[in-house]
């Protein structure tokens, strides 16, 4: 678990970024409320990773 561990942050703090960034561009759209639950997902599914 080590080693999956920064693999795994790295990556899902890449998604979230990403998903942060198209949040920001596309304010006004449905897809802002995806990208926070997807975002809520994200969270949920590292903190789960690590506690495991």
């Amino acid at each position: 678990m080590s080693v999956d561990s920064p693999l795994v942050l790295g990556v899902l703090f890449i998604a979230t970024g990403y998903i942060s960034y198209a949040t920001y561009r596309d304010n006004n759209k449905p897809l802002s409320f995806m990208s926070g639950l997807l975002c809520a997902c994200f969270l949920v599914a590292t903190i789960y990773v690590l506690l495991r």
